[in-house]
């Protein structure tokens, strides 16, 4: 994400580098929508059972900063199973699917205006992505039958990130990205959305929570679907 560390702005003239290293952990409903031959077929994990289904996760952000320019990477790594009743009738009994997502982003932000209370920056960035998904259809009036999507590409972006001092000691963040556009192997669509609050609780350490939310829509060897997810999250920022 590009918005995870909370940090009050710093002034304009600072040209030393400071960096933050943010670990998080996000509780997204999931939602996923492949076109299989009977049709499309879709699965949701709700937030309140992501982290009971989550079988393995990594969340790490961090940005380093100089003056108006700031260099921000997240790395993602998701693993988790849901199931949901079968699209098909009686075809099926119900399908269960599972996710797993590694994303890896970069990007270059330019503060274009900036007060005491608000900075605003504006970027360019880019998101690697690979995913699996698997759905299997349990037996019902037919046999199992599995669908397996498996794909990996990379997504220019354009993004930007608000900050605002609300008051002593808390800040808000609210960052956004739009990518894809068809280009190549890219995404058809893809888009981003992070809005963060943090509480500094002294020079060094902030806490944050906030909500995220990121969809996909793209085509995998001529196979269209969808992903989503969106949730809480909460973590902790460190600087240096």
């Amino acid at each position: 994400a590009i918005v995870l560390s909370s940090n009050l702005a710093l002034p304009a003239q600072a040209q030393d580098w400071s960096y933050d290293l943010t670990s998080y952990l996000w509780f997204p409903k999931s939602e996923t929508a492949v076109d299989t031959p009977r049709g499309t077929a879709t699965t949701e994990l709700s937030a309140g059972d992501a982290l009971d289904n989550l079988d393995a996760g990594l969340m790490l952000s961090a940005t380093a900063r100089n003056g108006k320019w700031s260099l921000i990477g997240d790395l993602l790594y998701m693993d988790v199973d849901g199931d949901a009743p079968t699209p098909f009738g009686v075809a099926f009994s119900k399908v269960e699917g599972s996710t797993k997502l590694l994303s890896g982003s970069a990007y270059g932000l330019y503060r274009v205006a900036e007060t005491p209370d608000y900075a605003l920056d504006l970027g360019i960035g880019l998101r690697a992505m690979r995913s699996e998904l698997v759905l299997d259809f349990l037996p019902g009036a037919l046999p199992s039958e599995t669908v397996k999507v498996t794909d990996s590409w990379v997504d220019p972006l354009i993004g930007l990130r608000y900050t605002a001092t609300l008051a002593d000691r808390w800040t808000a963040n609210l960052a956004l990205d739009y990518g894809g556009f068809g280009i190549g192997s890219a995404s058809d669509k893809t888009w981003q959305a992070v809005g963060t609050v943090g509480y500094h609780l002294n020079e060094r350490w902030t806490l944050v929570g906030g909500y995220r939310h990121l969809k996909v829509e793209r085509e995998s060897d001529g196979v269209p679907y969808e992903l989503k997810m969106s949730g809480p999250m909460l973590g902790a920022t460190m600087r240096f």
